[in-house]
């Protein structure tokens, strides 16, 4: 009985600062479609910060962010914060867009919440940052536009094959496929923010973020 009353203890310590209920949700009527970056700007994000635990958690409140590489980690102050057990509270993070932090060129953000010694759950971004001297984009194909369901490839040679994938908000991918025309009828999605990755067969690339 005093090994079981021990493991359970055990257990509620370590849930308790595991921080995995926490997680960011970027508002998708509040997101930005804006791609490109240049230093000095800012990323902006509107977001609710999501306690799926039943417990309370209180104290300062950070953003931790990252490139995709996860080289350079950092973060930056949001405020005190106090979330009850399975609450939402929104919050507006900005991350400055430095050199110290991302590399120029197509960038991947990764941003997560921390309050004390809890780290919650991420979400990503694809950004492109213009470095002072200009961006050689030799290894960038057109980017494709959304007309409404339909992915149009307007400015790519006929009948190229392309690579087509779709991630939503946290990474996830959400369709992929090869294709040949010149337009793609989207899928079905739910509410958020996606992003289109098209990759041609001599490897060039190009991302499109859209909100659904």
């Amino acid at each position: 009985m005093k090994r079981l009353l021990y493991l359970f203890v055990l257990f509620t310590f370590t849930k308790s600062f595991a921080g995995d209920g926490l997680k960011f949700v970027v508002d998708p009527d509040s997101a930005s479609t804006k791609l490109r970056y240049s230093y000095g700007d800012s990323l902006v994000y509107q977001v609710s910060l999501i306690n799926e635990d039943t417990f309370a958690y209180s104290g300062l409140l950070y953003a931790g962010f990252s490139p995709g590489d996860g080289l350079v980690t950092d973060s930056v102050l949001i405020g005190n914060v106090q979330i009850g057990g399975s609450d939402t509270v929104p919050f507006t993070i900005q991350i400055p867009v430095t050199p110290q932090h991302f590399k120029s060129g197509p960038e991947v953000v990764v941003v997560w919440p921390i309050i004390g010694v809890d780290k919650g759950r991420d979400f990503i971004d694809f950004i492109f940052v213009d470095d002072v001297l200009g961006v050689n984009e030799t290894n960038a194909l057109s980017v494709p536009a959304i007309e409404g369901a339909l992915l149009s490839f307007r400015d790519y040679a006929k009948n190229e094959p392309k690579h087509v994938r779709i991630m939503n908000s946290l990474g996830g991918l959400v369709y992929e496929s090869m294709e040949q025309a010149n337009e793609l009828q989207l899928p079905v999605l739910s509410k958020g923010v996606y992003f289109v990755e098209v990759s041609s067969r001599d490897y060039k690339t190009s991302v499109l973020k859209f909100i659904r």
